[in-house]
C-alpha cells in the first residue's frame, strides 16, 4: 500500500496547500485531507454564486434587523464570512492521487446523509455489525464492491464527505461549517443516503434488483412505460413487495430528522439517472442494496396509488410527507416524465415555510434548527450564538424579526397560536401579539416583500407589543336591516333549485346544519348576490391560495373527495345539477348577460360548492361570516370576514396594518382588536377580508399611526 506524504508544519499553516489531518482513531487505509482554499473555492463556487450580491443582501437584512432589535442582529454574521472560515475536508483512499502528489487537486466528491447514532440515541441499527474505522458504518456498507459507499466514486481519487469526520465537532469552526453546509451538499457530485434502521429481506432485495433492471430498459428505450406498468401489475408478488419495501423505507428515522431534510433539499438535482440520490439499505444477506430516489417515487405511482385501494390514503400521506421533506427543485431526466406529476418545486420558499418544516422534524439543538431554515430559505446569514437555552417560541420570534428584516410583511397576517414569553415581574408566561404562521404549521403564501423596511409602518416591535400604522374600519359593520334582507334573498336563491338539501339532507351519514347554521349560509349566499361576480372571483382566488392546500387536507384528516353530497363534480359539469342551476340563477340576479356568464360561472359554482359542502365549509372556516365595508357602498369595497364569531368576541374593532392594505395581500390582513382595561389595544386574532379591493384611507377608513397592540 502506498504511503501518504508526511504533513509538515509549513503545509499545515498554508491556505495554498492541502493539509493532512490526523484521524482519531487512525487508519492505514483512509486519509483525511483539508483542501487548499483554491481547491475549496473551485468545488463550491457554482453553489456560492455572486458573493457581492449575497453580501449586499445580508448587510441590508442586518441593518433592518438592528432597527428592530440590535441584540439579535449582533448574533448573526454574513454567510460568505462563514464559508471563508469553514475548512473543507474530505476522506480519500490512502493511495489516492492527492495523497501522493502535492500539487494535484480534488475534482469532485460524493457526500453522505445519515442519522447519527450516539450513546444516547433512541433508535437501533438493523444489524449488529461493527463500524469500520474511521467511518460511522459497517465494512460492508463502506466497501461492498457492488453498492457500498466506495463503489459510488468515479475513481479512487474522488473524495468523500461525511460530517462526523470532516467537521471538527469540538472546535469553534463548527458554526461556520454549519453555515456553509448548503453549499457543501449542493456542490457534491452525488448524494448517498444511508438507512441503517431498515433491513430488506432477500426477496425484497431481489425485487429491487429486478425493478432497477426494468427502469434501466425504460431509460434506454427498450421498454415502454405501459410495459413497466404491466410488469408491476401482473408480476407475481410485485405489488406486495413494492408496498413492503415502500413501507420499510418510509418508516426510517431518516425521514423525520431536520438535518436529513436539509441535506437532500440542498443536494444535486438528478438531471440524469447517474446523479440521482441513492438510498443505501442493508439486507438480510449483509450486502447493501442501492435504491434510486426515483424508484421510491415510482413504487408509489405504479403500485400504491390505485383507485379503491385500501392502502391508498396511507400512501398518499406518506408521499405528501416525503415530498415536503425531500424534494428540491427538480430537473428530471426526460424519460422520467411519469413521476413529474407527483413532484413539485419545493425549494427557496420563504423563511417561515422552512422554519415550520424544520420544527416538525427532530433536531434537539436550537441553533441547528435556525441555521437549517436560513440555509433552505436562502437567507445569506449565519447564526453565531451557540447557546441552546432558547425556547421554540424564542426561535419563532427570531424568525419573525428576520422576516421583517427581509421586508416580508406576511408575518403581520399570521393566524396560528400566539407566541409566549417570560414576564419579567412574575413566573407567568405572557402572550405575544405575534403568532405562528397557521394551526397546521404550513406557510402557504407571502405578499410581495417591501423594498424599504420603513414601508412596513412599524415604529417599535417587541415580543410583548408592536407599534404600527393601522387602517381602522369604523363600525357599524352593516346595518341590521340590510343583513335581514340579504338573508331572505339568500334563502330564496338556495331553495329555488332544492340546493338546501345539502344543508339538511335525509341521509343520516351527512351532517345537518342547525337553524342558526342555515341562516349563516343563506346570509352568505345573499352576500354573493349583493357583491357580484367580479367580487366572487376575487374571493374564490383568496380562498384557493390560502386554504386549498393538499397537505392540510391530508394531515387534517379531511376526506379527499370533498363534495361527498354528490351535488358537485367540478365547474364544467352538466348545468342540470341543483348547484349549477343555482349558480345560473345567482348570475342572472347579478344582471350578468348570457354572453358574459361563461367567464364567471366556474368561480360562482366553486364558491357555492364550498359553502354548501360541509367539509369545504370547515376547511375554509366560513362559519360565522360578517360583511363589512372598506370604503363606500361599491361592490369591490365589500369584504367578508368568514369566521368572525361574535359569540366570544364583543366590542371588536377591525383594523388592517397599513402595509397589508394592497390587493396583492390576500392573506389574513384583518386584525380583530379589543380595548384592554388600561385603554390599550390587544389582538384577538386575524381573519381574511374576502373579495375586497385595495383599502385606502377616507370615509369609513381611518389611518392611525404608531398604534400599540399587545397580545394580552
Amino acid at each position: 500500500m502506498a504511503q501518504p506524504r508526511q504533513t509538515t508544519p509549513e503545509s499545515s499553516r498554508s491556505l495554498d496547500r492541502h493539509t493532512q489531518v490526523r484521524l482519531n482513531p487512525p487508519s492505514d487505509d483512509y486519509v483525511l485531507y483539508q483542501l487548499s482554499s483554491r481547491n475549496k473555492y473551485a468545488l463550491l463556487k457554482d453553489a456560492i454564486g455572486n458573493k457581492e450580491e449575497s453580501d449586499e443582501e445580508g448587510r441590508r437584512i442586518l441593518e433592518n434587523l438592528a432597527f428592530f432589535d440590535k441584540s439579535v442582529a449582533d448574533c448573526f454574521q454574513l454567510r460568505s464570512d462563514a464559508v471563508f472560515e469553514a475548512p473543507l475536508r474530505l476522506l480519500f483512499s490512502a493511495d489516492a492521487k492527492i495523497v501522493q502528489d502535492e500539487i494535484s487537486e480534488c475534482e469532485s466528491y460524493i457526500i453522505l446523509s445519515y442519522c447519527w447514532h450516539g450513546t444516547n440515541s433512541d433508535w437501533k441499527k438493523a444489524t449488529s455489525e461493527l463500524n469500520l474505522v474511521p467511518w460511522s458504518f459497517s465494512q460492508r456498507l463502506v466497501e461492498d464492491p457492488d453498492a457500498g459507499i466506495l463503489s459510488w466514486r468515479t475513481s479512487k481519487d474522488e473524495g468523500i464527505w461525511l460530517d462526523a469526520v470532516c467537521i471538527d465537532q469540538d472546535s469553534s469552526e463548527k458554526h461556520a461549517a454549519i453555515g456553509a453546509m448548503n453549499f457543501i451538499y449542493a456542490s457534491a457530485r452525488q448524494l448517498i443516503i444511508i438507512l441503517e434502521d431498515v433491513l430488506l429481506e432477500e426477496e425484497e432485495a431481489r425485487f429491487i434488483y429486478e425493478w432497477k433492471q426494468h427502469m434501466r430498459s425504460y431509460e434506454e428505450h427498450v421498454k415502454t412505460w405501459s410495459q413497466i406498468k404491466h410488469w408491476a401489475d401482473h408480476e407475481p408478488g410485485a405489488q406486495r413487495l413494492s408496498v413492503s419495501v415502500y413501507n420499510k423505507i418510509s418508516a426510517s428515522r431518516w425521514f423525520n430528522r431536520a438535518w436529513c431534510h436539509h441535506e437532500i433539499r440542498c443536494s444535486p438535482t438528478f438531471v440524469a439517472p447517474a446523479r440521482q440520490p441513492q438510498l443505501l439499505v442493508p439486507s438480510r444477506s449483509g450486502k447493501p442494496v442501492a435504491i434510486p430516489v426515483s424508484a421510491y417515487y415510482l413504487m408509489h405511482e405504479l403500485t400504491c396509488a390505485r383507485p379503491n385501494s385500501a392502502i391508498a390514503p396511507v400512501m398518499d400521506a406518506l408521499l405528501s410527507k416525503f415530498q415536503r421533506q425531500v424534494l428540491k427543485r427538480l430537473q428530471p431526466h426526460p424519460y422520467y416524465q411519469p413521476i413529474v406529476s407527483i413532484l413539485r418545486n419545493d425549494f427557496n420558499q420563504p423563511l417561515f415555510a422552512e422554519i415550520d418544516r424544520v420544527l416538525a422534524k427532530g433536531a434537539s439543538i436550537f441553533h441547528d434548527k435556525l441555521q437549517i431554515a436560513l440555509n433552505l430559505a436562502g437567507v445569506p446569514l449565519v447564526w453565531l450564538n451557540q447557546e441552546n437555552n432558547v425556547s421554540e417560541d424564542g426561535l419563532y420570534w427570531i424568525c419573525i424579526l428576520l422576516s421583517l428584516g427581509t421586508g416580508d410583511k406576511s408575518v403581520l397576517g399570521f393566524w396560528g397560536g400566539q407566541l409566549t414569553y417570560p414576564k419579567l415581574d412574575s413566573q407567568e408566561l405572557g402572550r405575544s401579539w405575534a403568532r405562528r404562521s397557521g394551526p397546521f404549521g404550513f406557510y402557504s403564501h407571502t405578499a410581495q416583500a417591501c423594498s424599504d423596511v420603513q414601508e412596513l409602518g412599524i415604529s417599535a416591535v417587541e415580543m410583548e407589543y408592536i407599534e404600527l400604522d393601522l387602517l381602522v374600519l369604523e363600525p357599524p359593520l352593516i346595518d341590521a336591516e340590510v343583513v335581514k334582507e340579504l338573508s331572505l334573498l339568500g334563502n330564496t336563491i338556495v331553495t329555488a333549485h332544492n340546493l338546501d338539501y345539502c344543508l339538511s339532507p335525509n341521509d343520516d351519514a351527512i351532517p345537518r346544519l342547525d337553524e342558526a347554521g342555515i341562516d349563516k349560509v343563506n346570509l352568505l349566499v345573499g352576500y354573493l348576490a349583493l357583491a357580484g361576480p367580479a367580487w366572487i372571483r376575487n374571493a374564490w382566488s383568496c380562498l384557493q391560495q390560502n386554504y386549498l392546500i393538499p397537505e392540510m387536507i391530508v394531515e387534517g384528516g379531511w376526506p379527499h373527495q370533498m363534495f361527498s353530497t354528490g351535488f358537485y363534480s367540478g365547474p364544467d359539469a352538466t348545468t342540470g345539477t341543483p348547484l349549477h342551476k343555482t349558480a345560473g340563477l345567482l348570475l342572472s340576479l347579478c344582471e350578468v348577460s348570457d354572453a358574459d356568464k361563461p367567464q364567471y360561472f366556474p368561480f360562482v359554482v366553486s364558491f357555492l360548492a364550498a359553502i354548501m359542502d360541509e367539509a369545504f365549509r370547515i376547511i375554509f372556516c366560513i362559519t360565522s361570516p360578517k360583511l363589512i365595508l372598506t370604503g363606500d357602498y361599491s361592490p369591490m369595497n365589500l369584504a367578508i370576514i368568514p369566521s368572525f364569531d361574535t359569540a366570544y368576541l364583543t366590542d371588536v374593532v377591525v383594523a388592517v396594518p397599513a402595509s397589508l392594505a394592497g390587493r396583492e395581500c390576500p392573506h389574513r390582513r384583518a386584525w380583530l382588536l379589543q380595548r384592554r382595561p388600561d385603554g390599550a389595544w390587544r389582538s384577538r386574532g386575524t381573519d381574511y377580508l374576502l373579495g375586497c379591493d385595495t383599502i385606502v384611507e377616507g370615509g369609513r377608513v381611518k389611518l392611525q399611526k404608531g398604534v400599540r397592540v399587545y397580545g394580552t
